[in-house]
């Protein structure tokens, strides 16, 4: 799981991150990594590449954008549906704005309190630890091992590829991408929707919205394509023709 960390004041942040810090050895949490930045940008750049389901503390204002902690809260809830997000501020006014951005904030944590800002960090904290333990819908590819603890709705999954890393998969979403250990072999196994066209390709034919047979090519939008190995197009147009009617 990762902690990612919005807040432009720099003592607030390294302040926040070394009780996080303290919080994850006290509750001996693996496999837990802390990212902090001072903008909402650099904050999107870094989940690009990340899984999702992990903990957001947001502070809601950021140099001269006093709502910057909202808007960003609700990118994050489209591409992390799953998420723990909680509002870190000193802005007490701004409360009532956290239900009209429909965010599903777990708390408004205050700055200026220092028993509440500790109790709400760490439960926070163990929130979102639990939410990595609890069963996931049908719907939802997951994949746990040594190294990886991925969860996707598979409405979001457009295609698996390899790296050229050793056991090291990239995953492509329609809004993200990130990468994690594991197989393409194993990947293909786990669902009936997911059909390996090529030796570095593992799809999802659900997002699938056109094959071309000519160019060999399998395409999830206008501009998002796999290729398909040609003693696999049959199969491809059975299973896209069987799951489609």
């Amino acid at each position: 799981m990762n902690i990612f960390i919005l807040e432009d004041d720099i003592l607030q942040q390294q302040k926040l991150k070394r009780l996080l810090d303290q919080f994850v050895a006290d509750l001996k949490a693996t496999k837990v990594q802390i990212k902090t930045s001072d903008r909402p940008q650099r904050l999107l750049a870094q989940m690009a590449t990340a899984p999702i389901n992990n903990l957001y503390f947001l502070d809601i204002t950021i140099g001269a954008q006093k709502k910057a902690g909202l808007e960003l809260a609700e990118q994050i809830r489209q591409l992390d549906p799953y998420g723990t997000i909680s509002f870190v501020t000193t802005y007490s006014e701004f409360l009532p704005l956290t239900y009209d951005y429909k965010v599903a904030a777990l708390h408004f944590i205050p700055k200026d309190d220092p028993q509440k800002y500790h109790d709400q960090v760490l439960d926070s904290l163990k929130t979102a630890l639990a939410h990595q333990q609890l069963p996931l819908a049908d719907d939802t590819f997951s994949l746990k091992n040594n190294y990886t603890n991925l969860q996707v709705p598979y409405e979001e999954i457009l295609y698996f590829e390899t790296t050229g890393l050793n056991h090291k998969v990239n995953l492509v979403m329609r809004h993200k991408r990130c990468e994690f250990f594991g197989s393409l072999k194993a990947i293909a196994a786990m669902d009936p929707r997911l059909f390996r066209c090529h030796q570095s390709f593992v799809i999802n034919l659900e997002n699938v919205t056109a094959l071309d047979h000519h160019e060999r090519l399998v395409y999830f939008g206008a501009d998002t394509y796999c290729l398909v190995a040609r003693n696999k197009i049959r199969e491809l147009q059975q299973r896209l023709g069987a799951l489609h009617g």
